[in-house]
């Protein structure tokens, strides 16, 4: 199924949302099953964008090289929060660990590490909504 840039935007608008609700606030315990579902989502996501971008670049070809080059930076960014969101639903599945005295449950995932996802995910939407805006004209 084709995807149009706005649409792909709001994919990526959902999946951020998404992954922000898997972590909970009170208890910091991280819904891997969720986190799976939304980089499986992610996936889907960059070959949809890659399509877009390289359609783009054919449909105009004065703009192709900025289209393409642009494009594959962000598809890179793409790939790179993807692998960071597969570790983080690795760890969160992870059997309990001793932690000082006692053991973390399952589940639980370091504060800086869900920081991360969170950024990258943050991060990765506006430089889309940038792209789209800038070097798509959309």
């Amino acid at each position: 199924m084709a995807h149009d840039a706005t649409s792909l935007e709001s994919d990526l608008r959902r999946i951020r949302t998404s992954i922000s609700g898997s972590i909970d606030k009170e208890t910091g315990k991280v819904n891997q099953e969720e986190v799976n579902a939304q980089a499986e989502k992610l996936k889907e996501w960059i070959a949809d964008f890659e399509n877009l971008y390289i359609d783009r670049s054919r449909q105009r070809p004065r703009e192709a090289d900025e289209i393409s080059h642009k494009g594959r930076e962000l598809n890179e960014e793409a790939w790179h929060t993807y692998e960071t969101l597969i570790d983080f639903g690795l760890v969160a599945g992870e059997p309990p660990a001793p932690v000082g005295y006692g053991m973390l449950p399952s589940g639980y995932v370091n504060p800086q590490t869900k920081s991360t996802v969170v950024t990258l995910l943050r991060d990765l939407l506006n430089n889309y909504i940038k792209f789209r805006k800038t070097t798509l004209k959309q």
